[in-house]
């Protein structure tokens, strides 16, 4: 069976959620079953075709994790740092914005690698947005884009108040 790789301090990177049963298992014995000692013993059906989508997300998926796996030692370690240089803070929560905050579970995988909450940003939380081309779920959808575009409008809306 595989084993997840380490990062650099020694813990193990996520297992992959889409991974496919480990090579050489043609019966896709589960940990600590006794293996079939006869061609009879082996499962009645056939396991079915893989899904092509699955197959495809677990492609994704292990492609991005040595980046993610990087990613968040280096994240890791700047709440190192942080934490070293103000002793007193707390570190609630990690938010995540932008585009790639849109992969699917990347909340879940910082969270699990850094040990912080984590949530995925949605800068229009307290803002009213009366929209008749975007309907509300689609606008919660790609939400996170928008962090730094609102947080400029904002700015240049209190810059701009005092001219």
């Amino acid at each position: 069976f595989e084993t997840p790789p380490a990062n650099p301090f020694g813990e193990p990177v996520a297992a992959n959620p889409f991974a496919a049963p480990a090579s050489g298992n043609p019966f896709d014995i589960a940990p600590g079953e006794a293996a079939p000692t006869s061609p009879f013993d082996a499962p009645a059906q056939p396991p079915a075709p893989e899904d092509p989508r699955r197959r495809r997300q677990r492609e994704i998926f292990d492609a991005l994790l040595p980046v993610l796996a990087e990613l968040a030692v280096e994240v890791g370690r700047s709440v190192d740092f942080f934490r070293s240089r103000y002793p007193t803070e707390v570190i609630d929560q990690v938010v995540l914005c932008g585009g790639s905050a849109q992969i699917v579970d990347l909340d879940k995988f910082f969270q699990r690698e850094l040990g912080i909450a984590t949530r995925i940003a949605n800068p229009f939380q307290s803002v009213r947005v009366a929209s008749r081309q975007m309907d509300p779920a689609t606008l919660d959808r790609i939400a996170p884009t928008f962090a730094v575009a609102l947080g400029l409008a904002a700015r240049d809306a209190v810059i701009g108040s005092d001219k």
